[in-house]
């Protein structure tokens, strides 16, 4: 068994069952500060509370910042930092927001840069495998067909 304070129970509450936080609420109603469960829940009531922890505290946060650094770079004619700004979000493990890779597809296309453009695309096809992405894919393979010719 593992001990569970109420004050982590309290910061980690919308990954554990009602039926722990009414135990949890009673310890506190009666003094206590802890309550015992399961080490393995406690394990996985962490796990899920720091990944959410990461996506929404970390990650968003960070996606935003390179989202509105290359808006602001687009809005100054500053393509190459755009780029940049934009590319930092597209990279393995980055917050999933469409923004970035929309705004490359059509930066890449601007500048006749296929190869990018159909990098750019299929890591949005696996990132979110949508429809549009998948058109799009097709588009760019045939564009660079003709390109070789």
């Amino acid at each position: 068994m593992a001990i569970l304070t109420i004050e982590e129970a309290e910061k980690m509450r919308a990954f554990i069952p009602s039926s722990t936080m009414f135990k949890v609420w009673d310890a506190r109603d009666r003094g206590g500060t802890f309550i015992t469960v399961p080490d393995r829940n406690l394990a996985l009531w962490k796990k899920k509370y720091e990944a959410y922890n990461l996506k929404f505290n970390v990650l968003l946060p960070r996606c935003t910042e390179y989202n509105n650094l290359g808006i602001e770079y687009e809005k100054q004619g500053n393509i190459p930092f755009a780029i940049s700004a934009y590319e930092e979000n597209v990279k393995p493990g980055s917050y999933p927001a469409r923004h970035a890779y929309d705004r490359l597809l059509v930066l890449y296309r601007k500048q006749k840069d296929y190869r990018n453009e159909l990098r750019v695309c299929k890591l949005a096809v696996s990132v979110f495998k949508e429809e549009k992405y998948k058109k799009r894919l097709e588009k760019i393979k045939s564009l660079l067909k003709t390109q070789k010719q």
